[in-house]
């Protein structure tokens, strides 16, 4: 296994919460997939888990509108450690890449969200990312 990228992205919780209200649901729905289970959440674990995808994105190597929103999706583990899962062209741009998985680091307080991501490489070395 090899680290085949790092990205660590930072959100004003503020900020964020006044997007959203602005926006209303429509901006949840195309920011987070049904699978992810936002219901509920709260204004700084929302924008965690959103700067957990713009983290992902950059671990990637991805820029913003590479991939979309939907294609990252960060669900909770029984634990309650955040899981990556990757669809449609993040997928892809793993396999391309020889990523094997994402590992993800969620943080908040009441006002600033932060994420470090993690891309990790399969077995088979350099070659891998």
């Amino acid at each position: 296994m090899s680290v085949c990228g790092i990205g660590i992205d930072i959100v004003s919780v503020p900020r964020f919460v006044e997007f959203v209200e602005r926006k209303g649901d429509k901006a949840l729905q195309r920011l987070f997939a049904p699978g992810e289970d936002t219901v509920g959440l709260s204004g700084p674990r929302l924008a965690a888990r959103f700067a957990g995808k713009e983290a992902v994105m950059k671990a990637l190597g991805a820029g913003m509108g590479t991939v979309a929103w939907h294609d990252i999706q960060i669900v909770s583990t029984p634990s309650g450690r955040p899981q990556v899962l990757l669809e449609g062209r993040a997928r892809e741009l793993a396999r391309i890449q020889g990523i094997a998985r994402v590992e993800l680091s969620l943080s908040h307080e009441q006002d600033t969200a932060v994420a470090v991501a993690i891309s990790v490489g399969g077995p088979g070395g350099v070659d891998q990312c």
